[in-house]
């Protein structure tokens, strides 16, 4: 095998096991999974490309195996509006499908970004062969319901030092070590609707006493009773 063949062998193992390993797909019964994987289509996308847009009917599922993607809504004067960014392991469509409705948002990739899509017919054999999954497919639309709410809810703080610690904490699962997620002080200013020069100077003492860590566009809550604390203070 070629050294280039072999790369991207090597390449296409690792965006499996992450598909294996990560978010909604590691919590589904093996065979589903592996049902998945052979009717699923890999796609590679460019930085900066459209993977849907907001007002189209549903072709299906993606799941993000590499790279950083964006989602957005248009707000009510038609501008569209960042809320979130997601990377590998993150599962997106579900709702617009299984209602059979049009997308509600517009998905864009920040980086060069590798999906699996699942489309309409291949959704309708995976249920054939495995009816259960429909139970895992409305499992999906809970977590990104969930999601939704706790994004909602960190708009609605009335003070920005909280709105931006609630924002932090929506990525913080809880495990050791902390887990990074992909976000910078530029993108969350964007996303929380508060000016860059504050996220700064709000987040600027959390770098300082080491309760939240910063490099190379991503970060990570080292100490999330520090952070609760520094609220309950404010």
């Amino acid at each position: 095998m070629s050294t280039e063949r072999q790369k991207n062998f090597s390449r296409k193992h690792d965006q499996l096991d992450i598909f294996r390993q990560s978010g909604w797909a590691s919590e589904i019964r093996e065979d589903k999974r592996e049902a998945i994987l052979n009717f699923g289509k890999i796609k590679t996308f460019k930085a900066k490309s459209a993977v849907y847009s907001a007002g189209e009917m549903s072709d299906g599922l993606y799941g993000v195996l590499q790279g950083v993607v964006e989602l957005t809504h248009p707000n009510e004067l038609g501008e569209m509006v960042a809320f979130h960014q997601v990377e590998p392991g993150y599962w997106i469509g579900d709702l617009a499908h299984l209602a059979q409705k049009e997308r509600l948002i517009t998905i864009s990739t920040v980086t060069d970004a590798v999906l699996l899509h699942l489309d309409a017919s291949a959704i309708y054999y995976l249920l054939k062969q495995h009816p259960t999954l429909i139970t895992d497919f409305y499992r999906l639309t809970y977590q990104n319901v969930r999601l939704a709410l706790r994004l909602i809810s960190s708009l609605s703080a009335s003070q920005n030092t909280r709105a931006i610690v609630m924002r932090l904490l929506i990525h913080d699962d809880g495990s050791d070590p902390a887990p990074w997620f992909v976000l910078t002080q530029k993108s969350l200013a964007e996303m929380t609707g508060i000016s860059y020069p504050t996220v700064r100077r709000v987040i600027r003492p959390f770098l300082d006493n080491g309760w939240v860590e910063a490099a190379n566009g991503r970060m990570r809550v080292i100490n999330r009773a520090a952070l609760l604390a520094h609220c309950e203070s404010v």
